[in-house]
């Protein structure tokens, strides 16, 4: 028989990887899928309200990561950050100058800065059980809320024992008031106020055992009065000009996680025909 080339041999081994892949590929959809209707009814039974993965977000970048077709040009690394930072009405100033109010109503838009702080105490130290609590501005316009993990995911204590995990949220309207220019405050003044903050309000005086501080410059839009009102203006302004534009995500229908997705997937209906 005839023997073959170096080439022919690559080739023909690109084209067994490939049905490999397209195998691998679609038994992870098909899991996926079997998880999707499992996680339905388990939902409509119990009336679960929100849900929370047993190795956190990770588990989703591990379980896509063994599909080989993804992977054969990607390699995966630890302990890699890569950050973009831009002015969040960046992309308004590439439309036509014939859209000028679009444009400005677009940049009057503003946006605040909030300081998310993680703090896990051996131990249960909590005095009530809950979801977490808000803090109105007249008590201390500093701290906006703290979310009490441990309660509803017990599930993610460590393997040593019971801990208490709250995430604190701090600043958003107020944050430059109470803790000066984001470029300028430390990571040390965020954990003091933090852990200050849960002695204040919950009692607990003991200090953590693990701390974790993350500042989100512009993160949530500000609704001002008449922002529905605005968003319809402009979305009226998009279909009467036939603009190739959809306007998506926190800025305009809600800062939620769900709102956004609402939004993304109401978008992406209408350039369908809602066949999606």
């Amino acid at each position: 028989p005839k023997r073959q080339t170096k080439p022919e041999a690559e080739r023909l081994q690109r084209n067994r990887n490939f049905f490999k892949d397209i195998v691998s590929l679609n038994a992870a959809v098909l899991t996926i899928r079997t998880l999707q209707e499992s996680s339905k009814h388990r939902t409509l039974k119990h009336g679960w309200t929100f849900y929370s993965l047993r190795r956190n977000l990770t588990l989703m970048v591990l379980v896509v990561s063994n599909v080989t077709c993804m992977t054969r040009r990607t390699h995966l690394s630890s302990f890699l950050c890569i950050t973009v930072e831009g002015g969040h009405d960046a992309l308004s100033c590439v439309l036509p100058p014939t859209c000028q109010s679009l444009i400005q109503q677009l940049q009057d838009i503003s946006s605040v800065t909030v300081a998310v702080v993680n703090l896990e105490y051996e131990g249960s130290v909590l005095p009530v059980k809950g979801f977490g609590h808000l803090v109105p501005s007249s008590e201390d316009k500093g701290l906006l809320g703290v979310v009490y993990d441990s309660v509803p995911f017990p599930e993610h204590n460590r393997p040593s024992g019971q801990t208490t995990r709250l995430t604190v949220m701090m600043g958003g309207a107020w944050f430059q008031e109470e803790f000066g220019a984001p470029e300028t405050v430390t990571t040390e003044h965020l954990l003091a106020r933090a852990t200050e903050s849960v002695s204040c309000h919950l009692g607990v005086t003991s200090a953590p055992g693990w701390t974790h501080v993350a500042l989100h410059k512009d993160c949530i839009p500000q609704y001002r009065l008449g922002h529905f009102r605005t968003v319809e203006s402009m979305r009226s302004f998009i279909k009467k000009k036939n603009l190739s534009l959809s306007l998506i995500g926190s800025s305009f229908d809600g800062v939620s996680v769900n709102d956004v997705i609402f939004s993304g997937r109401t978008a992406v209906e209408d350039l369908f025909g809602g066949g999606v």
